[in-house]
């Protein structure tokens, strides 16, 4: 019985010479296709519509072989998937890769039972009521199954792949090496990236610490009606083995695009997503950084639940005050603090001018949703947000910036709710939101 099942399944490999094949043909077959396409360009003009159906085959081609893979290449392809920005030319090409962030291939039942018998001493079938054979989510580094406990609790069931640390150390060795099908979708330096990547999914192997984070955040978020974050059940968990009560919705990005929501369900959601974020920021000091769709559920409408805390990063006092100021300096669009701003947290030196010029130009597009202090709608001025961005990205192609360590996290989480809040097109007062956690406060 398990290996009819185990056909089913889309096939999952720790070996080294597999994977490296696997990546291997992947950049050849990209390659090809990228070469051809330029050599067809020299002979005619290529059709819109022909372009954009070429760059979705390449796209879901490297999506699948991705979502094989998992790990720290699975894990670029979910960078990939949070760094469209606010134009939709190129949607076709993004929904394939925002697919990883809710559904990837899933590893076959053999390991997922051999996992739970060696983290937790008994199969499935002795710990659980019921335990479904096949995943509801996979993810990076692990999946997810439905089950029951011995009491009919139902309970959501995260098991880490088999050898994922050894996985994740020899794949970080020649990510490096293989990064061409990646440069047609993203734009600018990706070794930071991967540093980062290898960061979090280190963090994320351990899966007691998201147990502990998931309590921090239950406990620091329990004022919060609209939101949802599961118990968290210590007897059936392990370090690869985290057993959660099921929380039931719609996974947020097929929400968005299918349940027809309200522009005030919308604005709801948005307004969820920037008051929790200021909260973890200025509050606990602590952010959940990894604010993909598939990382949300949408409950009854009105309804927001939070799932997987393995990647959290923590700030200190000093940090979280400079950035209040600077943050404050641009909403009131006061350049001698936003320059200065800049300056404090590392992104530039007093003496670089230039830098400094560009930062208070992008500064004026940061702002726009505030300044106001009324309702903006992300929707009616994407244009003008499409204009700043694509200044910004010039000017700082021809300048350059360092990136500071503590925005790397921080950018990223920003980036994902930003990127929600684009996807539901929000008209809400953005001034409204951030008022209590900028100016109540004295720095």
């Amino acid at each position: 019985m398990d290996n009819i099942e185990d056909e089913k399944q889309k096939p999952f490999s720790s070996n080294l010479a597999s994977r490296i094949w696997k990546i291997g043909s992947l950049t050849t077959s990209v390659s090809a296709n990228m070469i051809a396409n330029k050599v067809k360009e020299q002979f005619s003009v290529p059709q819109e519509e022909e372009n954009k159906e070429i760059k979705k085959q390449m796209s879901e081609k490297i999506v699948k072989v991705l979502g094989e893979l998992k790990g720290p290449w699975m894990k670029i392809g979910q960078y990939i998937s949070l760094n469209n920005n606010v134009s939709s030319d190129s949607d076709e090409m993004f929904d394939a890769f925002s697919k990883l962030q809710y559904e990837s291939p899933s590893m076959s039942y053999y390991f997922t039972k051999m996992q739970i018998e060696k983290e937790l001493g008994k199969s499935p079938e002795a710990i659980f009521n019921n335990f479904s054979r096949k995943p509801i989510g996979s993810a990076s580094i692990g999946q997810v199954h439905e089950g029951f406990l011995k009491n009919d609790q139902k309970v959501a069931v995260k098991v880490q792949y088999p050898d994922m640390e050894k996985i994740i150390k020899s794949d970080l060795t020649t990510l490096k090496l293989a990064l061409f099908p990646f440069k047609m979708f993203f734009k600018g330096k990706l070794d930071p990236i991967i540093e980062e990547v290898e960061t979090v999914l280190m963090q994320e192997l351990d899966y007691t610490k998201e147990a502990y984070h998931t309590e921090l955040f239950r406990e620091a978020l329990k004022d919060f009606d609209d939101v949802v974050i599961p118990e968290y059940y210590k007897e059936y968990s392990s370090k690869r083995v985290l057993t959660l009560k099921y929380i039931e919705g719609r996974p947020l990005e097929k929400a968005i695009k299918e349940d027809n929501l309200t522009q005030e369900e919308r604005k709801n959601i948005g307004q969820i997503l920037m008051r929790t974020f200021m909260k973890q920021l200025f509050d606990i000091k602590k952010i959940h950084a990894d604010p993909h769709p598939g990382n949300f559920l949408l409950i009854d409408r009105n309804k927001i639940g939070w799932l997987d805390f393995g990647c959290i990063k923590s700030f200190d006092d000093t940090f979280v005050k400079g950035y209040r100021r600077l943050i404050k300096a641009i909403i009131i669009q006061d350049p001698p603090n936003i320059r200065r701003g800049f300056v404090e947290m590392g992104f530039v030196n007093e003496y670089e001018k230039e830098k400094l010029d560009a930062l208070e130009e992008f500064s004026n597009f940061l702002a726009l949703p505030y300044i106001n202090k009324d309702d903006f709608d992300l929707s009616e001025n994407i244009d003008k947000l499409k204009e700043g961005q694509i200044k910004f990205k010039k000017m700082a192609d021809k300048v350059g910036f360092r990136t500071p360590k503590d925005f790397i996290y921080l950018d990223r989480t920003v980036f994902g709710i930003g990127m929600i809040l684009f996807k539901l097109k929000v008209k809400m007062n953005f001034y409204k939101e951030v008022e209590p956690y900028l100016f109540d406060e004295e720095d």
